[in-house]
């Protein structure tokens, strides 16, 4: 599985996959926000030069097997146990500010920008790490990312840069999402989001008014992926701020 430079066959089957979504990013998100999109190439070849070929190899060859078929439970900024909890999810997935909950999760994602970036090293975390490095960011996320252990898994919204896996996506709660999407999950659960009212939950620096527009993207961007993928989104089911995502027969 593993070619003899590093290179995992996996990783163009991935970049294939999420094609779509990153078409999306330019469509919906650059052209919206402005943003510059040779920013995001170097971001994508700064991240490529640090990258740890062995763990994108790695999470690539479990994802495509734990996530198919599989319930998926992602844990938000707001989660406070709530009812049901955790309670039959297979793998579970969380943002970098999961920290303050103290959730065990198979993947932790984000990109550093989290009152306490420790959350690379805590106890939150059992098996993958996923920073994503964008147009703003990533001077600061690689430079940080080099103090941590080198299983690093390192994310683009705009471009596939090996070993950087772009998946498309705008925030992490999205991202998510996406990645149980383009793996096939079964169900995926979202316990402890808000698309509608912004809330910064453990940021060192958070825009109101920013986090809102991010947001709005973010519930469009989920309608689109679930077209695109081939599934059903019910909002609020259970108790406010869980979303139910469930396979609708019509994947592509």
């Amino acid at each position: 599985m593993i070619g003899s430079r590093g290179y995992c066959k996996l990783y163009d089957a991935a970049c294939r996959i999420f094609r779509p979504a990153r078409e999306l990013y330019f469509g919906v998100v650059e052209k919206t926000m402005g943003y510059d999109r040779s920013r995001e190439a170097e971001a994508a070849e700064s991240a490529s030069k640090v990258g740890d070929y062995d763990a994108v190899c790695s999470f690539l060859s479990w994802a495509f097997d734990r996530l198919a078929g599989s319930r998926v439970c992602i844990v938000g900024p707001l989660y406070d146990g709530g009812r049901g909890g955790l309670v039959g999810c297979d793998v579970v997935m969380g943002v970098e500010q999961v920290y303050l909950s103290g959730v065990k999760c198979d993947v932790v994602a984000g990109d550093m920008d989290v009152t306490h970036g420790l959350v690379l090293e805590g106890g939150v975390l059992e098996r993958f790490r996923i920073v994503h490095v964008h147009g703003d960011n990533y001077t600061r996320v690689v430079n940080e990312a080099r103090r941590y252990r080198r299983d690093v898994v390192f994310t683009s919204q705009a471009f596939c840069f090996w070993p950087v896996l772009g998946i498309g996506g705008f925030t992490d709660g999205d991202r998510l999402v996406l990645l149980a999407m383009g793996f096939k999950a079964r169900e995926i659960r979202l316990l402890g989001f808000d698309f509608r009212a912004p809330k910064c939950v453990g940021k060192t620096y958070c825009d109101q008014e920013s986090k809102s527009m991010k947001l709005e993207l973010s519930r469009k961007l989920l309608v689109e992926y679930a077209r695109i993928y081939g599934y059903d989104i019910i909002e609020e089911v259970v108790e406010p701020n869980v979303y139910l995502i469930t396979l609708s027969g019509r994947i592509k």
